[in-house]
């Protein structure tokens, strides 16, 4: 490809940048989680973990206070537990406990009215869903016969009784869908939705796009059970990122069919930008490790590198390659979610489900976006050129790539 034809590329995916960047910052993912027990007839002890990329966020309209200020008062202003007579008031402010580089866990004690009902109790969760509508926060509620409770809170459903008598029996614990969270959890992301869409454009037939979607299975199944089991544990600040990255590679990939571009000149130039990022991180006081830099890079160049323009070529290399982008997005999946899981003994049906729910969300992405395509072949639209679709769309992925991956190494 030409010089002139690379910077067409570049410019236009520029501009689809400025657009998309905007409108994609408040989608970004997040989850917490906590534990509520109780110690006497009265007095509850909630313990709230979160991870410290959402501390950050509270800072966009916290003034001169630090990020641990903003968060604590936020969480006061936002969770509230009582019955229709009275609501529980907070004995003391939060106090933070030991956690992990990755997590701040928060303590708050609550006083009930004397006598009061546990059955009747009702815990309003607001916190966190201003910055990010996809939050998610798991709740585990032990109560005092033994018998445990679990549920999902999200924006949709912001309230829950975590101490209501359930059909489990005493040790058993009323769990949430996990199917139908890993369905929602696909089709309420713009970036996996991006992400599915990138490997629908890069497929050139629906044998193809079965090899694909097969090992971003693959992929994302490995890294989702190692990462729920224990066996692998990585941070959630450079799993975002390098999920980022793999959606602004099919991105890139798919222009590629677009513009014809030489898979050399789009490695370099790709591999320029990934070195560019990593200097303004570093002068922006760097918080990733220079092992992420360096395996980024090497992904980046790789997989250009490796990936045939039309993905027709050697499918065998199509299911490796595409697997290894659903590692990325596997411990993406499991963000928080083997907080939900009471033991290892309890995995095997939640991971089931939650990898059942996913692979539907993926379909209902796929379906959709044929039943468009056959829509447009009805009103004639396939007599003409499909390229620019199909270049403003590549270069959409691309650029919502491009942002999500600069906002969560350098901003």
């Amino acid at each position: 490809m030409r010089l002139a034809r690379a910077s067409q590329f570049w410019v236009l995916s520029l501009l689809c940048l400025l657009w998309v960047g905007p409108q994609a910052v408040a989608h970004d993912k997040s989850v917490s989680y906590s534990d509520w027990s109780v110690t006497t007839e009265n007095v509850i002890i909630a313990r709230i973990r979160v991870p410290a990329r959402l501390t950050t966020l509270q800072l966009r309209n916290a003034g001169s206070k630090s990020a641990f200020e903003a968060t604590t008062e936020h969480i006061l202003q936002s969770i509230k537990l009582g019955d229709a007579a009275a609501v529980c008031s907070i004995k003391t402010p939060p106090r933070t406990l030991t956690g992990t580089a990755d997590t701040l866990v928060f303590e708050l004690i609550f006083e009930c009215r004397e006598n009061v009902s546990l059955e009747t109790l009702t815990l309003q969760f607001d916190a966190f869903f201003d910055a990010s509508a996809r939050h998610l926060h798991f709740v585990r509620a032990y109560r005092p016969d033994g018998a445990i409770f679990e549920t999902v809170i999200t924006d949709a459903a912001r309230e829950t009784k975590p101490f209501e008598a359930n059909q489990a029996g005493a040790q058993g614990a009323a769990r949430p869908s996990f199917f139908m969270i890993g369905v929602k959890h696909i089709l309420s992301g713009p970036d996996h939705i991006l992400f599915v869409l990138g490997l629908l454009l890069i497929a050139g037939s629906v044998r193809s796009l079965l090899f694909v979607v097969t090992g971003f299975t693959i992929g994302h199944s490995i890294s989702l059970i190692a990462a729920t089991t224990g066996f692998a544990k990585a941070e959630s600040t450079p799993v975002e990122a390098l999920i980022a990255l793999t959606i602004w590679l099919l991105g890139c990939v798919a222009l590629r069919k677009v513009f014809s571009t030489s898979r050399y000149t789009m490695a370099i130039l790709a591999g320029a930008l990934i070195l560019l990022a990593w200097a303004a991180s570093a002068l922006n006081g760097g918080g990733l490790p220079i092992p992420f830099w360096i395996g980024g890079l090497t992904l980046t160049v790789a997989y250009l590198l490796l990936s045939d323009r039309d993905h027709s070529g050697s499918t065998p290399t199509m299911i490796i390659l595409t697997a290894c982008l659903g590692l990325a997005h596997g411990f993406g999946f499991a963000g928080g979610l083997e907080e939900a899981f009471q033991s290892s003994d309890a995995l095997l049906w939640p991971l089931f489900a939650f990898n059942l729910g996913v692979e539907v969300g993926q379909l209902l992405i796929i379906a959709a976006a044929g039943a468009l395509a056959f829509a447009a072949k009805l009103i004639r639209m396939s007599n003409q050129r499909t390229e620019p679709i199909t270049g403003i769309l590549s270069m959409i992925i691309v650029a919502s790539g491009a942002f999500w991956f600069v906002e969560r190494t350098v901003l």
